[in-house]
C-alpha cells in the first residue's frame, strides 16, 4: 500500500530461464529449470512480513523466558541470562524466527501465556491478565490450529493455578 501510494515499484516476480535464448515465461508456465527473480520491493515486503511475524515474537519469546527462568534462579540475572540466550540461540527458535513460517509466532504467543500464567500471584485479582491469557491463547490457535492442544493444557494449568474463575474470564 505504501508502494502504491507513493508511486513506487510494487513486488513482482520474474522468470529467469534456464535457457537464456529462450522467451522469458509467464511465472505459471516457468519449466525445470527456470527460475523466480523478485524485485527489491517484492524482497522488502517479505523481509518486513518475516521481522513482524518471526523474528520480534522470537525476541519476545526469549525475554519472556528471561522472565520465567529469573524467577527460577531466585532473581540472579546471570543464570536467566544463559537460559534464556540459550534458548534464543541454541534452539529451533532461531531458524524459524527468520523464516516467514507461523511456527515461531504460536510458539512465542504461547511461552508469553505460559509466562503471565506461572508469573502471576494466585490471588491477583483484575480483568487484564485474562483478557491477556485468552488473546494470546486465542491469537496462537488462530495461527496453527494444532495449537489448541497446548492451549488446553494451558487453560488446565490457569485453572489449578488461579481458579475456574480466571478460566472463565479467559475462554
Amino acid at each position: 500500500a505504501l508502494r502504491r501510494a507513493t508511486r513506487g515499484e510494487l513486488p513482482r516476480a520474474q522468470v529467469r530461464p534456464l535457457d537464456p535464448k529462450s522467451p522469458v515465461p509467464e511465472p505459471d508456465e516457468r519449466g525445470p529449470g527456470d527460475v523466480l527473480v523478485y524485485n527489491l520491493a517484492h524482497r522488502i515486503a517479505l523481509y518486513l512480513c518475516a521481522l513482524f511475524t518471526g523474528m520480534l515474537p522470537s525476541v519476545a519469546a526469549a525475554a519472556a523466558m528471561f522472565l520465567l527462568a529469573l524467577r527460577q534462579a531466585g532473581g540472579r540475572a546471570r543464570p536467566a541470562l544463559v537460559v534464556a540466550l540459550t534458548f534464543g540461540l541454541a534452539t529451533p527458535v532461531l531458524p524459524y524466527a527468520t523464516v516467514f513460517y507461523g511456527h515461531a509466532l504460536c510458539g512465542a504467543l504461547l511461552l508469553w501465556a505460559f509466562a503471565v500464567i506461572t508469573l502471576l500471584a494466585p490471588n491477583e485479582r483484575g480483568a487484564a491478565a485474562p483478557l491477556c491469557v485468552g488473546t494470546l491463547l486465542g491469537a496462537a490457535v488462530v495461527t496453527e490450529y494444532p495449537a489448541a492442544v497446548p492451549t488446553l493444557m494451558l487453560m488446565a494449568l490457569a485453572a489449578w493455578r488461579h481458579g475456574r474463575g480466571f478460566v472463565l474470564r479467559v475462554a
